[in-house]
């Protein structure tokens, strides 16, 4: 079984899986007093308003935090290895960005969404955000007139029309900006993909910048803007409507695409049929009808637990 610190590292970074954020929500019911401190520590000890990150430095100031740390019930939460993965987690996270984002301090909201599914956020000048599981977004407290946003992970934007106050989205990969549209940003390990569902954005960094329209994508990486075309994916959205279209489709992407929108973990366990093609329009079904299908089309047994569908 993975190691709960590292489980717990990964918690802390943003970078864990449903399956454990479930290990963690688990020990947390046995571990309340101790998940506070290790949550405190963290949020003291990463400064995101620097471009390197020192983790030796931070190892040091959690354990000065940690140790000899008193509960409010008297108790001594003694220092485990945990600081040592979460230093270590937070390194990786933040090694090689270009430039400075998800910015510290008082002057940000911060919105994180911890679960396996969409969730809605309603920003102060009305503009409405779905923020995808596992993601994070930061927005101005004068957002009515700083229209400022931080993204990690991928959310879809309905935005306010503004003109005065440019919508600005900062990645690590670069900007995205609006004055009034829909259009759907995911920041992923190695860039970050802008498609557009009405309106028009600006979307930027150092090396380029282009201007999509509706139904166009570009994908912004460290080195480059790719120039503005027609999105051919059909599922661009479908973490966030729930309608999924598969023609042909290998297993191994249906079962990721169902991932980003059901609660429920779907598994595939059995990788023999991993390329198995798969094919359907599905608007909202419910996932166990949607497994039922894939049972009866693809050669496979579905096992239900709690919250988690394997498929073998």
């Amino acid at each position: 079984m993975q190691d709960i610190n590292d489980i717990l590292s990964k918690h802390f970074a943003g970078e864990s899986n449903p399956q454990e954020e479930a290990v963690v929500s688990q020990w947390k019911e046995d571990h309340q007093e101790e998940y506070e401190i290790l949550s405190m520590a963290w949020s003291e000890t990463v400064d995101f308003s620097y471009k390197e990150y020192d983790s030796k430095a931070a190892l040091n100031k959690i354990e000065a935090r940690l140790q000899g740390e008193e509960t409010t019930k008297g108790k001594v939460f003694q220092l485990n290895k945990f600081v040592r993965y979460a230093a270590a987690a937070c390194a990786v996270l933040l090694v090689g960005m270009s430039a400075v984002w998800f910015l510290s301090g008082n002057n940000f909201v911060s919105v994180e969404n911890d679960g396996n599914v969409a969730k809605q956020v309603n920003l102060p000048d009305g503009s409405t955000v779905w923020l995808a599981a596992n993601s994070t977004l930061e927005y101005h407290k004068e957002f009515e007139t700083n229209r400022a946003i931080n993204l990690e992970g991928e959310a879809y934007f309905d935005v306010a029309k503004d003109p005065s106050h440019p919508f600005v989205i900062s990645t690590e990969f670069g900007e995205v900006e609006v004055l009034g549209t829909a259009f759907n940003v995911d920041v992923n390990e190695n860039s970050t993909e802008v498609f557009v569902e009405r309106g028009k954005v600006a979307v930027r960094n150092d090396h380029d910048q282009v201007e999509l329209t509706a139904g166009q994508e570009s994908v912004v990486s460290e080195s480059k803007v790719t120039a503005a075309q027609l999105s051919d994916d059909a599922n661009v959205l479908s973490w966030k409507t729930g309608n999924f279209i598969f023609d042909e489709t290998p297993l191994a992407e249906v079962v990721e695409e169902l991932n980003g929108y059901y609660s429920d973990y779907i598994s595939l366990e059995n990788k023999s049929v991993s390329d198995v093609p798969f094919s359907g329009e599905f608007n909202q079904r419910p996932v166990k009808e949607l497994i039922e299908i894939i049972v009866l089309t693809c050669g496979v047994e579905a096992e239900y637990g709690e919250d988690t569908i394997r498929l073998k």
